[in-house]
């Protein structure tokens, strides 16, 4: 049985704002929400282990932030991303208080 599992309702948060195909969303929820394996997953789909374990792991840690987080990605000049960087520490220790 797969250890990482989320309810459906976990599962439907996490995938907003990720870009995923409609079978990509379908290969992820049999995995996270109905406990397939990845193997069985893959074969069923034609795919590899391990392009269902990418998309797996995309939608595991976007259901891991916590509510009033986002993730984002930016390409910034690089005193902008110090400040960015420095926010993201203090998020981080806020987190683990």
């Amino acid at each position: 049985m797969n250890a990482k599992r989320l309810s459906e309702e976990e599962f439907l948060r996490a995938i907003v704002g990720l870009s995923l195909a409609p079978k990509t969303v379908e290969m992820v929820r049999a995995v996270l929400v109905d406990g397939k394996k990845q193997s069985e997953v893959a074969t069923a789909h034609g795919l590899t282990k391990g392009a269902v374990s990418q998309a797996v792991t995309k939608v595991w840690d976007a259901s891991q932030i916590p509510p009033g987080f986002e993730r984002v990605e930016a390409v910034l000049p690089a005193v902008q991303a110090f400040q960015v960087k420095q926010w993201a520490k203090a998020a981080e220790r806020k987190l683990n208080q």
